[in-house]
């Protein structure tokens, strides 16, 4: 390998690498935004009331199955803790920005980051998490 060769294949993966964090890229350089990615994420919604989270999860899967060419896995029945009744969606292969829009329209608010819980105004709690 050339030494040409071998600056050009270091430099190509610091750019996949910018590409996948734009906060690190550099002068000149365009990276690819993270909204573009794919991943599969999964929606867990938590609640005391089988009601309310039975209205909530049925919401978002009605929205689900309008969005086409979607892989998913669920509604998953999730085991019992104490009072608070969960279940859970696996959604294969989607970008972030999809997956948002997806629970904005069904009336689900994610929080910023991926693992955290965000409460909503019927106290449903929505954990969402990149598989």
């Amino acid at each position: 390998m050339t030494e040409s060769t071998a600056s050009d294949t270091s430099n190509h993966y610091r750019t996949i690498e910018q590409a996948l964090d734009p906060s690190i890229a550099q002068h000149g350089e365009i990276p690819i935004p993270s909204a573009v990615l794919k991943a599969d994420f999964s929606i867990t919604l938590l609640s005391e009331s089988t009601s309310i989270l039975n209205a909530s999860i049925q919401r978002l899967m009605d929205t689900i199955h309008t969005t086409p060419g979607l892989s998913i896995r669920g509604p998953i029945r999730l085991p019992k803790d104490d009072k608070t009744h969960s279940r859970r969606v696996d959604i294969k292969s989607i970008q972030e920005k999809q997956l948002r829009a997806i629970a904005e329209q069904s009336g689900i608010e994610l929080s910023e980051g991926a693992g955290e819980e965000k409460i909503q105004s019927n106290g449903v709690v929505v954990i969402f998490d990149i598989e």
